[in-house]
């Protein structure tokens, strides 16, 4: 929400400090802190500014980023105000941005010289060409001294907010972040992607040798061949029921509380000790849900200036489209569309919103889900005590429907039986976790590192698992319960 001018009355009734006493108030400030004074009287008033510098001296980002995240100014009205202060344009919908440019990518460059640095772009606004620069990635003061280096060698500047910055290059780099999204994996460890060779050679072997065996011991010895296909039959089985054994032994030992010795956890990060954290929502046909899921990302314990929530949606799909415009996100919130093209799964839309996120941490939620709003801070603090090889964070997931019906109820037994005993059972074990469809943190350079998510995959969460698994990283469940909608009957 866009506070009124200084003086005016707010949403809540009170006023904001006149715009007389606003010089008064600005005067005690440091130099360093005066840079925002361009915002008052214009946009907002001296108040919320004093309210957007403290939030951003206990989050420990830059006052823009409070006054963004905490709905004081819209990131329009802050880069029109910017752009009249360093005497630049705004790149709005008439930049017409260079697409090779965009798709080179953004480049390392002088800070202070006239080269491309990687929060700039090339652009021609009304028929003129335009550096273009993105006014959320730096402070005022950094951007006046680009701006005027560049305009002392003749660039024509212009701001772009972070969204117009972000769509220029997901047009210029949509094909290319697609074929990366789909194909990556399968081109770098062919052995790891469903995409591959569904049968490798030494599989079809002993799958001949064993038809042989079979057929050869039913036609010489029919009883002791059905004996040896019983004992073959029975011992999967056998493995599951004493993986369920040792599962069940860890619930009994765990509710004995001091019966067992715990790691005592670490003091708790302080909230400019957090890191930026992306939360990434894949959404289908998810329309109805839509309100309540932001209601539920709204309620994470986490700042708001270092926290976002990328819902990706497929392109096909006008109905989720539709009701997130009417919705209009809030602070935080932002769209990622994923082109129509095989396979249309899950994990391809992960993989290909996964470059667009600016976290350190990624954490994966579906639409329906309610976690517990501290989530994320004790993931972090999961990592923070873990080994160095840890490398996912586990939620735990029930049902908040459990006595609709009793489908439902089905459902909440099967989920309490794996994510409150079977997955801490295999991580207190060290054995791979076949990790759930939601609620997975990780650290970001990890699950790069590992590939990503197999979008040939139609179990794609178990299956990272145990990639992870195969690099030597080990999963840990989290004592913190994401809730979710069990469907009320077969149908």
């Amino acid at each position: 929400m866009v506070s009124g001018r200084a003086g005016g009355p707010r949403p809540d009734g009170r006023a904001d400090a006149p715009d007389i006493l606003a010089p008064v108030l600005l005067e005690k400030q440091l130099p360093e802190e005066r840079e925002y004074d361009f915002l008052v009287g214009r946009v907002i008033g001296a108040a919320a500014l004093r309210r957007a510098r403290a939030e951003a001296v206990r989050c420990g980002v830059a006052t823009h980023e409070a006054l963004l995240a905490l709905g004081l100014v819209s990131p329009a009205a802050y880069v029109s105000a910017l752009a009249q202060a360093l005497g630049a344009r705004v790149a709005g919908s008439d930049a017409v941005f260079d697409a090779k440019t965009a798709r080179d990518g953004p480049r390392e460059g002088p800070r202070d010289g006239p080269g491309l640095d990687e929060a700039e772009l090339r652009a021609t606004i009304a028929g003129t060409p335009h550096r273009v620069l993105c006014a959320e990635g730096r402070a005022p003061g950094a951007l006046r001294r680009r701006v005027a280096a560049l305009q002392a060698c003749g660039v024509r500047v212009a701001l772009a907010t972070r969204a117009r910055g972000d769509a220029a290059l997901d047009e210029a780099r949509r094909s290319e972040r697609l074929d990366r999204a789909v194909n990556d994996l399968l081109r770098r460890r062919p052995a790891d992607s469903a995409g591959g060779a569904m049968v490798w050679p030494w599989q079809r072997g002993a799958a001949a040798l064993a038809a042989v065996l079979i057929a050869g011991g039913l036609t010489l010895a029919p009883d002791t061949a059905i004996v040896a296909l019983t004992a073959t039959t029975v011992l999967p089985f056998l493995c599951v029921v004493l993986l369920r054994l040792c599962a069940l032994r860890e619930v009994v030992l765990a509710s004995r509380g001091p019966a067992r010795r715990e790691v005592p956890a670490p003091p708790s990060l302080t909230d400019a000790e957090l890191p930026f954290y992306s939360v990434l929502v894949p959404l289908f046909r998810e329309a109805g849900v839509v309100p309540r899921l932001v209601r539920s990302l709204q309620a994470l314990d986490y700042p708001r200036a270092k926290l976002e929530a990328l819902l990706v949606l497929e392109a096909s799909d006008a109905e989720t489209r539709a009701a997130l415009l009417r919705l209009r996100l809030p602070p935080g919130f932002r769209t990622v569309i994923v082109p129509d093209a095989a396979p249309r799964t899950k994990p391809k839309a992960l993989n290909y919103a996964l470059p667009l996120a600016r976290g350190e941490y990624v954490v994966v939620y579906d639409a329906e889900d309610r976690p517990q709003p501290d989530q994320l801070r004790r993931a972090l603090e999961t990592f923070r005590s873990g080994p160095p090889q840890l490398g996912c964070v586990q939620a735990r997931l029930n049902i908040y429907n459990p006595c609709s019906s009793w489908f439902t109820r089905q459902f909440a037994l099967e989920y309490s039986a794996l994510f409150d005993a079977i997955l801490p059972a295999l991580a207190r074990l060290g054995l791979p976790v076949p990790l759930g469809g939601t609620s997975n943190h990780f650290r970001r350079e990890t699950l790069v590192a590992a590939g990503g998510w197999d979008p040939f995959n139609v179990t794609e969460d178990a299956d990272l698992g145990f990639r992870l698994a195969r690099r030597g990283l080990c999963t840990a469940v989290l004592a913190s319960t994401t809730w979710e909608e069990a469907p009320v009957s077969f149908g």
